[in-house]
């Protein structure tokens, strides 16, 4: 299977038997980490989280626009997958043994549009404060002219 590698070094190969060892051995057994839910577990947290969101919603009306409102219950009714997934990025950059970067993506789970809210409020929020710098490029800049 074709595979992504860490710090944007490109893809690789490996036998995907390889990599779900890969994933287990690394990340899925460490038991203070991870904690595998049983299928019925799984559905209760999703039952559990999809009502907090209603609950949410409810809460949100008075004072949110309605668009917002709309947003998070479009996505809740098309909801396919609760869940995230977890793929792993192999770290070839580093000697040694081949290790991995664990990544959860959470895009079209149950929580992904409530995340998508909160950045775009967090981000109006971030812009306006005194230590913002809209990028790496403009800070260098602000600093070399404080020298």
């Amino acid at each position: 299977m074709i595979i992504n590698t860490d710090k944007g070094r490109g893809l690789g190969a490996r036998e995907p038997s390889q990599y779900v060892q890969d994933g287990i051995a690394h990340h899925l057994a460490c038991r203070r980490t991870y904690r595998r839910l049983t299928p019925r577990e799984a559905a209760h947290q999703a039952i559990q989280i999809t009502n907090a969101l209603h609950t949410l919603i409810k809460d949100w009306k008075a004072v949110s626009d309605g668009d917002e409102i709309k947003y998070l219950h479009h996505h809740l009714k098309n909801n396919k997958e609760p869940w995230g997934f977890l793929y792993l990025l192999y770290k070839v950059h580093k000697p040694g043994p081949l290790k991995t970067r664990p990544v959860v993506s959470y895009c079209g789970n149950l929580l992904y549009p409530l995340g998508v809210l909160i950045c775009g409020w967090l981000q109006t929020l971030a812009v306006i404060q005194p230590s913002y710098f809209q990028d790496s490029f403009t800070l260098k800049r602000e600093l070399d002219g404080q020298s």
